[in-house]
């Protein structure tokens, strides 16, 4: 018998599936697999917290609906990191109670907002300009050939670090670094990318933020055999970092583009 094979679903595959414009069966025939499990992690708890209901619902009304979707989808395969060991773990968790978990966390999540709007975007703009790169022409390198290209740019601009070695140099200054883990790096790697101009997102008030999301989504997915996502900016950014990282999870959209 041949074991599972885990799917990790961003969250707006979720929605989609919640709405009724997926259905398990169209992932099973997208992705040729019909034993398919579904995990959620963490980082879809936390975004629970951010989202606001829209009249006339209520906030606990929509909480409501996203358990029951989990609980149909997910079966309560809960994937999160533990903070003292730096070690992913996956369990049975209801999702009202993984829920409850992150919102003792939003103390965290306030600081989380405050730090990722450090920078205005206008000097996100004036430092992409001092980088010199093009998104027009960035963007359209392949996601295992990005990573030289960014490295002969910083290179030309600072004669020292490649593109890895810039995050690393960040994560060793700070405390107990050996257990900041690789969701870390995802985070690093991806905030960095979107300051070089690489599938930038939008700015708004919460750019920043579901950036960090995106990242950890990423992070958790690289456990599964597939990762799949809507937003083409978050699979792109996906792949370069897997390929950086020589992991060999498969993203693709909800349609089954395994190539943008």
């Amino acid at each position: 018998m041949e074991p599972p094979t885990l799917a990790y679903l961003d969250n707006n595959v979720l929605i989609l599936l919640e709405n009724g414009n997926y259905a398990i069966e169209d992932l099973e025939r997208i992705l040729s697999c019909r034993q398919l499990y579904f995990p959620y992690s963490q980082t879809h708890a936390f975004e629970w917290i951010d989202i606001k209901a829209k009249p006339p619902h209520t906030k606990e009304e929509f909480l409501q609906r996203r358990f029951k979707t989990v609980r149909r989808i997910c079966r309560n395969l809960y994937v999160y990191q533990d903070y003292q060991t730096g070690k992913t773990r996956a369990i049975d968790r209801d999702p009202a109670d993984a829920y409850c978990d992150v919102s003792d966390s939003s103390l965290g999540l306030t600081a989380i907002h405050c730090f990722t709007n450090l920078f205005t975007h206008e000097q996100v703009e004036q430092t992409r300009a001092q980088f010199g790169f093009d998104s027009k022409v960035i963007n359209n390198i392949a996601p295992d050939e990005i990573i030289d290209h960014l490295n002969t740019k910083l290179q030309v601009w600072q004669e020292k670090y490649s593109f890895a070695e810039m995050i690393e140099t960040v994560i060793n200054k700070f405390p107990g670094e050996t257990k900041f883990g690789t969701y870390h790096r995802f985070a690093g790697y991806f905030t960095f990318m979107d300051l070089l101009g690489y599938w930038k997102d939008s700015p708004t008030d919460n750019s920043n933020v579901a950036r960090l999301w995106d990242a950890a989504h990423a992070f958790f997915a690289s456990g599964c055999r597939y990762f799949v996502s809507n937003d083409k900016r978050t699979r792109q950014k996906t792949r370069v970092v897997y390929d950086l990282c020589q992991i060999p999870t498969i993203v693709l959209s909800g349609e089954g583009n395994r190539a943008d």
